[in-house]
């Protein structure tokens, strides 16, 4: 599903008490999430509880505001909380994850995170999750299908917490690329 705001700076706010996941688009159906300038904030976990909430952007995913600033993070206070996996998440989740699926085996395909001349901020958390990531972007499967994080000012906060968890921020995480 699309979700469009053409009129003016009005804003998206997308909030839920556990996940939020996109769906994947395809090469010819990109799933857009898009302001005229307003801001954009997806907002997991918004009760803060100890059952966390990840955010999972799908293959060919848009999220543009064209000046609004760009936010993806959790908790009860967006400005400080976390999207964050929890240790009954999969093995190898990140509390922000740009990819297909859900681990580092999948691709970041046609990602695209634009907040013009806005900012784009990112906070994402794993605690006790095994091998689990704050906030992990794998590579792409081939160079056309980039993924790609733009904005004036591109701020991005991982956190890796508790037993058998292992990086804040990872980017790349799949086999080199051929060819």
């Amino acid at each position: 599903a699309n979700i469009r705001v053409t009129a003016g700076s009005q804003a998206i706010l997308i909030k839920a008490l556990g996940i939020i996941v996109t769906a994947s688009g395809s090469s010819g159906a990109l799933t857009t999430i898009r302001t005229s300038a307003g801001a954009i904030t997806l907002q997991s976990n918004s009760d803060g509880n100890a059952d966390g909430g990840f955010i999972h952007i799908k293959n060919y995913a848009s999220i543009s505001s064209l000046s609004g600033n760009i936010t993806l993070t959790g908790g009860s206070d967006p400005s400080t909380g976390f999207a964050e996996s929890t240790s009954g998440s999969s093995t190898n989740m990140a509390g922000i994850l740009l990819a297909t699926g859900l681990t580092t085996n999948d691709y970041s395909d046609s990602i695209s995170i634009d907040a013009g001349s806005g900012n784009v901020l990112l906070r994402g958390k794993t605690n006790g999750t095994s091998q689990g990531r704050g906030i992990l972007v794998p590579r792409s499967s081939s160079d056309s299908l980039r993924s790609s994080i733009k904005g004036k000012n591109i701020t991005m906060i991982g956190q890796s917490t508790g037993s058998g968890s292992w990086y804040g921020i990872e980017f790349g995480a799949q086999a080199v690329q051929s060819g």
